[in-house]
């Protein structure tokens, strides 16, 4: 292993730990959520992890990790994605999201893992059912990708250092945070490229001497 690929486990390891205490603000009524969410919305957490801590430090945000809630979609597909799910989730397989995690890369995961979580479910507006099909195709092709450490590790980096230097120079916050490639991922770059890729947009637009325009998620 090369000092650099040390250097990036020990940050991970780090930056991946709990936080000593963590605030559930309103307990989740999980029936009355299954209830209403629906395919295509996106998941909003309240991350327990340090890098959660740095994560909203830097944004300004209650919220680091967000995820895609695609329902029973698959079990909806024959084959090997309808058999793992079963097996792995069980009577939450129809229950499922679809996000980026740093140490697991893209998964599957029931709603029901962040019942002790913060969470805010945002909609999007006024999608077509054939792009919300697009959208939801896009993030299941992920699945198995890995997580983008370089990512990570460079937004680690641009938030703890004080000067920016080397690759840092010409990288911001919002790059990091939505980066995605064909290979690699990370939480917020995948489910904008999935949104994207329909012509969907996903930042609220803004008139002067009128208030957002939030019909976007």
């Amino acid at each position: 292993m090369s000092p650099k690929d040390w250097l990036k486990g020990t940050v991970a390891r780090l930056l991946n730990r709990r936080v000593a205490a963590y605030e559930l603000k309103v307990p989740n009524n999980m029936a009355r959520l299954y209830q209403h969410i629906r395919k295509g919305d996106v998941v909003l957490v309240e991350g327990e992890l340090r890098i959660s801590q740095l994560v909203k430090y830097a944004t300004q945000s209650q919220w680091s990790h967000s995820a895609l809630y695609v329902g029973d979609e698959l079990l909806r597909r024959d084959g090997q994605l309808r058999e793992q799910a079963l097996a792995h989730f069980g009577e939450f397989a129809d229950r499922l999201l679809v996000e980026a995690l740093t140490a697991e890369g893209v998964v599957a995961s029931p709603l029901e893992k962040y019942r002790s979580h913060n969470i805010r479910v945002c909609r999007p507006y006024s999608l077509e059912p054939a792009d919300l099909d697009r959208v939801i195709d896009s993030v299941v092709g992920d699945l198995g990708k890995e997580y983008d450490n370089r990512n990570f590790f460079d937004l680690t980096l641009m938030l703890l250092s004080p000067i920016k230097f080397g690759i840092l120079k010409t990288r911001t916050l919002h790059t990091c945070l939505g980066n995605c490639t064909d290979l690699q991922v990370i939480c917020s770059g995948m489910i904008a490229k999935a949104f994207q890729r329909v012509g969907y947009p996903i930042l609220p637009r803004i008139d002067v001497g009128n208030p957002p325009d939030e019909k976007l998620l």
